[in-house]
């Protein structure tokens, strides 16, 4: 019908009276209708994650330096966040970490051909030893441990990430105290202690002048096996005056080494220098050369060898001065004896023959 998307054809086909009309006129009209259809195919990013945090700690077997950089990585979507409106926070963390670079801007791995959905920032923190902003060099820790926080509010809600990070080692020698000092200009003395010990070959003792390049200077032999409390010392003969590192390789009987922290030692920082002794036989008499910086009493204390006190003489030095004592001695027998000179800090020793 028309106003239907027809067309009325008049006298023609069925629109007709068929009946009175001859068969020669009789026609039929097909009609084809065409719709177009078009279709478009988007292919739909469904990123349903948060965060990706990872660290790149460095460090040798979770042996850290001070001022040694770390890094962590952040992964997110490129379509969610804008990387600018994050805030990371440190807690929990054995030692601190300064941020160097973790705000705009950042260094990106921003490849699309290898992720269109992912973008990564790089945070640089740097180790910070005992949080006091003083980075020593050669100083180390073993192991660390800390939790990194990345927040946002981008999407209308808190979003937040989180991870804990731990390099920690399990040492078959529990190592529970390393310490040293300078006992005068030209000594030092090293002390060390374990807890328990497993298959523990010895420990080589090294010493640096610049806190990088160490020299093993003794070996000393461990206790193999053992759970009770172990102690250990050395005297190390100085070859100057001046700053010294130290450090300590475990051994383990398989050949496994382990580095314990670096200490330093300096003789620069001695409030006591015992710096001569020598017994002279005519009149009897011990003469001992001490440098003190400060006023304050002395004990000079004779041992024989088998560290039996034989005299004990209390005398005062004065601040800044070197000094010469010209004590008058009662050694009973010729021998040699050890000469301990000793203020409320410091104790030096050293060996004089009586003839």
């Amino acid at each position: 019908a028309a106003g239907q998307g027809c067309h009325r054809w008049g006298s023609r086909g069925k629109n007709t009276d068929m009946i009175n009309m001859p068969p020669r006129i009789q026609e039929t009209m097909n009609t084809w209708w065409y719709v177009a259809d078009e279709r478009d195919s988007i292919k739909f990013k469904n990123d349903t994650s948060l965060f990706g945090i990872t660290a790149a700690l460095g460090g040798s077997n979770c042996v850290f330096d001070d001022g040694g950089d770390i890094f962590i990585d952040v992964t997110f979507s490129r379509d969610k966040f804008a990387s600018n409106l994050f805030t990371y926070t440190i807690i929990n963390a054995t030692d601190t970490l300064i941020p160097i670079n973790v705000n705009p801007p950042f260094s990106f791995t921003d490849n699309m051909l290898v992720d269109p959905i992912k973008r990564t920032i790089r945070l640089r923190y740097r180790l910070d030893i005992g949080g006091d902003n003083i980075f020593t060099p050669g100083l180390q820790t073993t192991g660390l441990s800390f939790a990194f926080i990345v927040e946002t509010n981008q999407c209308g809600s808190p979003q937040r990430g989180r991870q804990n990070f731990t390099c920690t080692v399990t040492l078959p020698v529990n190592l529970t105290s390393f310490s040293g000092r300078a006992t005068d200009a030209a000594n030092a003395r090293l002390e060390w202690q374990t807890a328990s010990e497993k298959q523990n070959k010895g420990f080589g003792l090294e010493r640096s002048i610049d806190g990088y390049n160490f020299t093993e200077i003794a070996f000393i032999q461990g206790n193999e096996t053992t759970n009770n409390e172990s102690k250990y010392h050395y005297n190390d003969k100085l070859p100057s005056r001046g700053r010294f590192y130290y450090r300590l390789r475990q051994v383990d009987f398989d050949g496994t080494e382990t580095f314990s922290k670096i200490i330093e030692i300096s003789t620069d920082e001695l409030s006591m220098d015992f710096m001569y002794a020598s017994y002279h036989q005519e009149d009897k008499t011990l003469q001992v050369v001490v440098r003190q910086k400060r006023n304050e009493d002395m004990q000079i204390t004779i041992y024989n060898m088998l560290g039996v006190e034989v005299q004990c003489i209390k005398t005062q030095a004065k601040q800044n001065f070197v000094q010469t004592f010209i004590l008058p001695v009662n050694v009973p027998t010729a021998g040699t004896y050890i000469i301990e000179v000793k203020d409320s800090k410091n104790i030096a020793k050293k060996k004089i023959v009586v003839y």
